[in-house]
């Protein structure tokens, strides 16, 4: 957090003046009457994103709480060993482990809710005094002469916390609404891929509805209008990448910026491209590869560690130069009749992971050779479905992504204002003046 010039009704307060601070303590595992109880004991597992902590993973009987340590309501939890800065409120009573400095608030000197915020801010503070331990760690003396910004005001204090808590909660709700459009999402497609869109733009009845519209396959019950074919049938291109002399070695890399971008496996995950860390090779070396350079609409797959995870290469990714590494597949369509959104669609959200299960290979390093991926199944509408398909699943796409950007708005807001109102740059008394 930057910190400015500190207002004359302030004052830099250690965190041991603002609360009781106690180290957690894990009662005996090896005497089961102490566990299995009512009594939540929260570890740094429990702490979130959000104030309240109402449950943990690990409950405790009395007999436990009495080999342990517990706190009442309101008392802030702050992670000091291994993932450090992890926060949360007590809701009512509850244990914690040794991984845990808590602070149970004195009325007279902070507000509960503005003392979580402040914690909220103690990461960085957290890492600095750890240092480069193995496991990072910081003591219960340490903790207590962290310094804050603190309003000598109560008031203060609380307006500051109701404004954040007012905003956190807007993120929560946000949260769960994109959690919900998922849930809904996933089970959309699961019908879309199964049942298809029949000529009203509907989805089809189901085969216990409509069983006349159905025909048994390899893939189960489809819509009768559907082919099933293998990907060596499909007219699918299967193109591996390069593996002859001109493979890249290390020194052939560049990060951050250059002419053609190297996948490795960080670049293609569950969720498709990732390029927060990218790797380049010149385009000379680009020239002399032969195979695995992607245009424009290709599927790409993962086959060798991390096995099935997809990615669709069209004009909304930034780089006009990507090859792939030794362990994926390019799948091209173009001379074929599936729709690469559509293929990207079906092989990544339903059936990738049933013909896997059937064909995969390999154990400490799993791995699909091209061989076997030929022969995985696909399910084939008419290309005027495909399209009525992707229409559907993309208006899903829009939604998600609307409340996906509302909630980083949100997290972005929350950030700045936490640096301003939490060092008395930016003052709420004017809100307090209009509140009297």
């Amino acid at each position: 957090m930057r910190e400015g010039r500190l207002p004359e009704d302030w004052k830099h307060s250690p965190l041991g003046e603002l609360g009781e601070i106690t180290t957690g303590s894990t009662p005996p595992t090896s005497m089961p009457k102490n566990y299995g109880g009512e009594i939540p004991f929260v570890g740094p597992g429990d702490l979130g994103d959000f104030r309240s902590v109402t449950l943990s993973s690990k409950r405790i009987t009395e007999f436990g709480a009495s080999q342990s340590r517990t706190v009442e309501p309101n008392t802030v939890f702050v992670s000091c060993i291994g993932i450090l800065g992890k926060t949360g409120q007590a809701k009512h009573r509850m244990a914690f482990n040794q991984q845990i400095n808590a602070i149970s608030p004195y009325p007279s000197k902070v507000d509960p809710k503005f003392l979580y915020y402040l914690c909220d801010t103690l990461g960085t503070t957290l890492e600095k005094l750890a240092g480069l331990q193995v496991i990072p760690i910081v003591n219960k003396r340490e903790f207590s002469t962290i310094t804050r910004s603190v309003p000598c005001s109560i008031p203060e204090q609380q307006k500051i916390a109701q404004i954040l808590d007012t905003l956190d909660t807007q993120i929560q709700k946000t949260e769960a609404l994109i959690a919900k459009l998922e849930k809904i999402k996933e089970g959309l497609l699961q019908d879309l891929l199964t049942r298809g869109i029949d000529q009203n733009g509907q989805l089809r009845p189901t085969p216990e509805q409509a069983p006349a519209l159905y025909k048994e396959s390899a893939l189960g019950l489809i819509p009768k209008e559907w082919e099933i074919r293998s990907i060596a049938e499909s007219g699918v291109k299967l193109i591996d990448g390069d593996r002859g002399a001109n493979y890249p070695s290390d020194q052939d890399f560049t990060a951050g910026s250059g002419h053609c971008v190297f996948l490795s496996a960080r670049n293609v995950t569950r969720s498709g491209f990732r390029f927060d860390t990218r790797q380049f090779v010149s385009k000379d070396k680009d020239r002399v590869l032969g195979t695995g350079k992607l245009v424009r609409n290709d599927v790409i797959v993962t086959t060798r560690g991390t096995v099935g995870n997809f990615a669709h290469y069209n004009h909304s990714i930034p780089f006009d130069h990507i090859r792939i590494n030794s362990g994926m597949l390019i799948l091209r369509s173009a001379q074929s009749n599936l729709l690469p959104e559509f293929l990207y669609l079906s092989l990544k959200e339903h059936l990738f992971d049933r013909e896997n299960s059937r064909k995969g290979s390999g154990s400490a390093q799993p791995q699909l050779p091209a061989r076997d991926f030929q022969s995985f199944l696909l399910v084939i509408p008419d290309q005027e479905e495909q399209q009525k398909i992707m229409a559907l699943s993309s208006m899903k796409d829009r939604t998600i992504k609307a409340e996906t950007q509302k909630h980083q708005k949100l997290l972005s807001l929350k950030s700045a204002l936490m640096d301003d109102l939490l060092t008395g740059n930016v003052r709420v008394t004017p809100l307090l003046k209009d509140a009297v």
